[in-house]
């Protein structure tokens, strides 16, 4: 009787134990189910070590594209661009030296450049453009030796970085006088001549004001940007 008893309820505990086993192995397969879900929507989880925490998780985005943001400078407020409009007013004006043109007028690499700068060898005569009275004959620290005429119709024009000077303030000159001979001093990495020509104060393309035909560009910078250098 005690052997039918024991083994009666051993049965009974079995089948407690299965029927409590069932859904325990259904919860287990949804909560399986659900976190493969997730995982496949979820973003990649990358683990960084950081300094006194380790293994920490952060979870990885994108970077956003930054777009390339290109400053370019205005213009000096006394140089103008444009083509002069007093085309009647211009004197007669001629190269000062013979040569190839290394940097024109306008925008720069490091800045704007309120003249042109032609290439001549170290002695080379640099005359008059145009008849004028010489205001000033000096060394500035930019420009170096440098010449300045005045001519009619409140017309200027400048020639930096001479080796010497021939011309002194008060002196008269007139188109294709030798006034400077063509060196390097100031902020100038080659010979050569820094020629601007203004009106009013403004600095005007002197391209515009020579005669043709216009000596052929290298592309090169021999000098320095000039927007704040002494007069």
């Amino acid at each position: 009787m005690r052997g039918a008893r024991l083994a009666a309820r051993l049965v009974t505990l079995l089948v407690l134990l299965v029927s409590l086993a069932a859904p325990l192995a259904a919860e287990a397969h949804r909560r399986q189910a659900r976190g493969g879900a997730r995982s496949k929507a979820a973003p990649a989880i990358h683990r960084v070590k950081s300094a006194g925490t380790p293994n920490k998780i952060t979870r990885a985005r994108r970077p956003l594209a930054v777009p390339a943001v290109v400053r370019v400078s205005a213009p000096p407020r006394t140089l103008v661009m444009a083509v002069p409009e007093f085309s009647e007013l211009v004197p007669l004006f001629v190269w000062p030296v013979d040569g190839q043109l290394s940097s024109t007028f306008g925008r720069r690499r490091m800045g704007w450049h309120q003249g042109i700068d032609i290439m001549a060898d170290l002695g080379t005569p640099v005359m008059a453009a145009a008849s004028g009275t010489v205001v000033l004959s000096r060394h500035e620290p930019r420009y170096g030796r440098v010449v300045k005429i005045e001519h009619s119709n409140g017309f200027t024009t400048i020639y930096a970085h001479n080796d010497e000077n021939l011309v002194e303030v008060g002196d008269r000159v007139v188109a294709g006088q030798p006034i400077a001979s063509v060196g390097r001093t100031g902020r100038a990495s080659a010979h050569h001549v820094h020629f601007e020509i203004r009106q009013a104060g403004f600095a005007y393309n002197p391209l515009y004001m020579l005669p043709f035909p216009p000596r052929p560009a290298l592309n090169e910078e021999t000098g320095e940007d000039h927007d704040d250098a002494d007069e």
